[in-house]
């Protein structure tokens, strides 16, 4: 519906959604369904801007938008339900039509987790169709976890929530010890968090949290209850190469992959990191130093999206990247895959999906046959 793809998620029934500037699509596999705006239809989709999806425990999609709506699909009837949050909260400035939905996540109690722009982390009550905030009760109204920009949120272990913040870095919740700590930036200490503007969060499979902020990236390791930053640094070649990450993703062999805007680097242990960077001599270097998008399919390979310069895979046993914009592309159009590449995911037929921001559509690579792309 638009050529610029945000969002892609694979539901529990094989169907791809894709979330474009303007428009809802759906992907069976051999063909593409748009949910459009259909006047005469209350019951069609509005035009509305989507900015996080969800399938729930119970199978339900629910979509977050920018005008703060949440929206319900309902697959039976095929069509879809808007709920109109009050965040039902005290405070006079607060403007539903001004927020902005950042995630979706099923809390495992039936129950919604939605991180928003201007209320904090609500809890959306699917039964009663009711949001509440979910530190209700647990810190003064007035707090500013209340009501503060919640970019991320992730539930760990026993009961453990961790939440990522634009401006009051990271809180870290004990449901079962109703504790909470903040984790700020402290000037004149290394083990603190580098930035408060923190935009991303991941955990790994060693349980550890990498934290992407505004300005480096930071490791959290629960057994030391401290930070470890890292900041590119002129003078260390072994440093990362660069402060602006983009995406964090795990292989198989439990490599943390980190992509930059000045290039690729897979974390070495300690302070260092082995880089991966555009070479114009070599037809096996990644294509370019700007990652926009980092995905680990099922068969442990490591796929590449790039700012410009297309789609990378890269063959984790010899370190060879291979550019899938040298490949044909299969469409009227002479253009191929040197585009600015915004996401990746795999369908259950094990073909590659790739959003791309700058072409009308989305491309769909079919491994079986490397040299075209639909």
């Amino acid at each position: 519906s638009h050529n610029n793809v945000w969002y892609i998620m694979q539901d529990t029934e094989g169907f791809m959604w894709i979330v474009a500037v303007v428009g809802l699509n759906r992907y069976d596999g051999y063909n593409y369904r748009i949910f459009e705006y259909d006047p005469e239809d209350p019951d069609s989709f509005q035009k509305l801007i989507v900015t996080a999806m969800c399938e729930d425990n119970d199978g339900l999609m629910w979509f977050g938008t920018r005008q703060g709506i949440l929206v319900h699909f309902d697959r039976q009837n095929e069509k879809f339900i808007y709920k109109e949050l009050d965040f039902n909260t005290k405070r006079k400035d607060s403007n539903r039509i001004n927020d902005w939905i950042h995630n979706i996540y099923d809390n495992q109690q039936g129950n919604l987790f939605l991180c928003t722009g201007r209320n904090g982390l609500q809890i959306f009550n699917k039964k009663h169709s009711h949001t509440s905030n979910f530190f209700e009760g647990i810190i003064p109204d007035d707090h500013h976890l209340t009501r503060c920009s919640i970019t991320a949120a992730i539930l760990t272990g026993e009961n453990t929530l961790w939440l990522s913040t634009f401006r009051y870095g990271i809180y870290k919740y004990d449901i079962n010890k109703d504790e909470l700590i903040n984790y700020l930036h402290c000037e004149g200490d290394n083990s603190s968090l580098c930035d408060n503007v923190v935009y991303g969060l991941f955990e790994d499979s060693n349980n550890n949290i990498w934290a992407i902020t505004h300005n480096g990236l930071n490791l959290f390791i629960p057994e030391t209850n401290n930070f470890t930053v890292f900041l590119h640094d002129i003078n260390d070649p072994n440093s990362i190469s660069n402060n602006y990450v983009h995406t964090i993703t795990e292989t198989f062999e439990k490599e943390i992959w980190i992509g930059t805007y000045d290039g690729l680097n897979k974390y070495a242990g300690g302070s260092a990191f082995v880089h991966y960077k555009y070479d114009a001599g070599d037809k096996y270097s990644i294509s370019s130093n700007a990652i926009n998008y980092l995905f680990t399919d099922r068969t442990n390979v490591l796929w590449i999206g790039t700012d410009g310069a297309g789609l990378n895979k890269l063959d984790c046993e010899s370190k060879k990247f291979h550019s899938l914009s040298r490949f044909n592309i299969n469409h009227d159009k002479k253009n191929n895959l040197n585009e600015s590449i915004g996401t990746i995911i795999i369908d259950s037929s094990e073909d590659i999906l790739v959003g791309v921001r700058s072409y009308d559509g989305l491309f769909k690579f079919t491994k079986n046959n490397s040299s075209e792309l639909e």
